[in-house]
């Protein structure tokens, strides 16, 4: 474990202490202390279930470096923001995008998501917070042509945040996602790119039913079917892309466990429990 951290790393003991110095302030009300509170909650919660002793590591000052090739990269950038210091918020995010060796463009993860969990997230006043975090954005953003646009669909919007990580990191530690940063943002932000689409590295049946239960059990949601989701937004583990006709016969052999779960196949069994866990 890392004991030292450089000036910007995304390091959950000083998140730690930056969120409890907030909610410890008298600018704060009761109702913000307790949200506050959460936040202080959710980073034990992951230090927990990664055996980590954040308590111990917060008495002696030992860092707690989040990489960017973690599955919740993202989040803890942003959980980070909601406390950092506001005059170093630039300073954070160039030092975190000449860092970032992921697919994807850095500075649409920061608008697309990072930005928007701290407006949803903060119970604190952020109106400067982000003002800096959009300047910022402007400063680095790059047009690109309308074929290359990000698709933003509301096929996820009746998941959260919280709900959408704990599925990205049970499906890298069940290894049938990469613990890709631009897989997680794609997750995250329903921004999905057709020019870096999700690798999926499972059976195209547990694909299937893993898009068909996120989208509330239905094979057509919010305006898309399961087919036409999977084709555009996910490819196999080779790169190749998916066919219809394979994905349709995969629904065949899958769609009489979507509403009866009691003798699942194993790789089946693995998505449901998943699912289960929202």
């Amino acid at each position: 474990m890392q004991i030292y951290s450089e000036p910007y790393d995304i390091d959950l003991v000083k998140t730690l202490k930056n969120i409890e110095q907030v909610i410890n302030s008298n600018k704060v009300n009761a109702k913000q202390k307790s949200f506050g509170q959460k936040l202080v909650d959710t980073l034990y919660l992951y230090c927990r279930r990664n055996k980590i002793n954040l308590k111990e590591h917060y008495k002696a000052s030992i860092s707690i470096i989040i990489r960017q090739d973690n599955p919740d990269y993202l989040r803890f950038l942003a959980i980070t923001l909601i406390a950092y210091p506001t005059p170093r918020i630039t300073s954070f995010l160039s030092y975190q995008k000449s860092q970032y060796k992921g697919a994807g463009y850095f500075p649409s993860f920061i608008e697309g998501y990072v930005y928007e969990y701290v407006q949803a997230s903060s119970p604190f006043d952020n109106t400067e917070r982000l003002d800096r975090i959009m300047k910022w954005v402007e400063g680095e953003r790059v047009f690109v042509n309308s074929e290359n646009k990000c698709f933003k669909s509301n096929w996820f919007e009746h998941i959260n945040h919280e709900q959408l990580a704990l599925i990205i990191n049970k499906l890298v530690e069940l290894k049938l996602l990469n613990a890709d940063s631009n897989n997680i943002y794609i997750f995250q932000t329903n921004n999905f790119l057709d020019i870096s689409k999700i690798k999926w590295l499972g059976t195209t049946r547990q694909l299937v039913f893993l898009v068909i239960k996120l989208s509330n059990n239905k094979p057509q949601y919010k305006g898309y079917d399961y087919p036409s989701i999977i084709e555009k937004f996910f490819v196999k583990r080779d790169g190749v892309s998916y066919q219809t006709k394979n994905i349709r016969t995969a629904y065949s052999q899958t769609r009489h466990f979507l509403h009866d779960n009691k003798y699942l196949p194993t790789s089946i069994q693995k998505i449901q429990d998943i699912i289960d866990l929202i």
